[in-house]
């Protein structure tokens, strides 16, 4: 039960988008074993306050080693969540946004759950099929306050 000065705050996910996707099917991804791919993730958040959207946006890389040169898969992401009581959730003054930031880690998890689903299928007819996004605790993975870079 929430504490009473607690709000439940009401949302759906509005839009769901692959914005970059690029694989390199090479028959070197063969030869390293399913577990040592090396995951690059990153994420990133931004608000759309006039549509009353929390924007999430998931990156990963997929490498054959620790070099950024050896990426062989990129997945980019973007999840778009309506929060049905924006105005009460969140406070918007001179430009800057409170808001409960336990909820963004929430969202996080969900939108890295989703980004997983999103690169077994596309990879599924690949040589990268079986190779899983490691399951990874959001409240550890930093959210920076922006879209991470694109590649």
């Amino acid at each position: 039960m929430p504490e009473q000065n607690q709000i439940q705050i009401q949302f759906s996910i509005s839009d769901i988008q692959t914005l970059e996707f690029a694989l390199t099917n090479t028959p070197e991804i063969s030869a390293v074993e399913k577990m040592k791919f090396p995951f690059k993730i990153d994420a990133g958040y931004f608000f759309e306050t006039d549509k009353k959207n929390v924007v999430i946006d998931v990156k990963i890389d997929i490498s054959l080693n620790d070099s950024p040169e050896s990426v062989v898969c990129h997945l980019l992401c973007r999840f778009k969540y309506f929060i049905n009581n924006f105005d009460e959730a969140f406070t918007v003054k001179d430009g800057q946004i409170t808001y409960p930031a336990q909820f963004l880690t929430t969202l996080l998890s969900i939108s890295l759950s989703t980004a997983r689903g999103i690169l077994v299928t596309k990879t599924e007819s690949t040589n990268l099929r079986g190779i899983y996004m490691p399951v990874v605790d959001p409240s550890k993975l930093q959210l920076f306050p922006n879209p991470p870079p694109h590649k």
